[in-house]
């Protein structure tokens, strides 16, 4: 059908309440090898802004999208397809006001790629909007506070390439008055905690990944207490005491 009408790949389809692009149809319903032929085919122009933050979207949520991403440096053709399409994006939505990035999701494009572990979209990103070091969602987190919480040591490392920004990046609290600290405190995602086999060694790299954060705060971080009227440390205690007993009994 593109053979005949290569126009076909322009045209928006309505899906749910909205008009999207054959690929990103396409992507809605995990059809990998028929997003990468239309991927091949669609103009890219019109992948820019919104359009192409709901299409990477769509692709990291469905999970087939990520080994391309996270593998920018194995795959050449994927390679170029991916980069080029996360360099359009990220050049676009330079100079967006806050409510055209609210409406085009960016937030969560970004809070996907962390909890996947996609370092190089982040790494992009941050390459053509270092402002967003700033940005914080509606729950008041920045990416290095989701990096934290999600315990995505790689994205978190790009913190350190912040020089003196550093301090004034690991002062922002959340809605919740949480600071960097209290973030640490949170028990690991399912999927993270799993990774290490054993309550009392998943219990030590816990402890490890706190500490670690507890070295780049301000020591006066940790008497600060939250909307719960925690301090890190008695938050630690609470988010871990499961954790902590299968440990002692193991």
């Amino acid at each position: 059908m593109v053979e005949k009408n290569d126009k076909l790949v322009t045209i928006k389809k309505g899906i749910t309440d909205q008009n999207s692009l054959p690929v990103i149809v396409a992507s809605m319903y995990g059809r990998k090898r028929m997003v990468h032929y239309l991927y091949s085919k669609t103009p890219k122009s019109l992948l820019d802004g919104s359009d192409g933050v709901l299409l990477l979207n769509n692709l990291i949520t469905a999970e087939f999208y990520v080994p391309d991403i996270k593998n920018l440096h194995d795959k050449k053709l994927v390679n170029d397809e991916a980069s080029n399409l996360l360099g359009r994006i990220f050049k676009e939505i330079r100079g967006m006001s806050d409510l055209e990035l609210e409406r085009m999701e960016i937030d969560k494009a970004v809070h996907n790629a962390i909890k996947h572990g996609i370092v190089e979209f982040v790494d992009e990103l941050l390459t053509y909007n270092p402002d967003f070091i700033w940005r914080k969602d509606k729950r008041g987190r920045t990416i290095f506070s989701h990096a934290i919480i999600l315990r995505q040591e790689k994205i978190f490392s790009l913190f350190y390439r912040l020089g003196p920004k550093k301090s004034i990046v690991a002062s922002r609290h959340d809605i919740f008055h949480n600071n960097f600290l209290h973030l640490a405190a949170k028990l690991s995602p399912p999927a993270q905690l799993d990774r290490i086999s054993g309550a009392a060694l998943q219990m030590q790299r816990e402890l490890q990944w706190y500490k670690e954060v507890e070295s780049l705060v301000q020591p006066k971080y940790k008497d600060q207490v939250n909307e719960s009227h925690r301090k890190p440390d008695s938050l630690f205690s609470q988010e871990h005491k499961e954790l902590a007993k299968e440990g002692e009994n193991g």
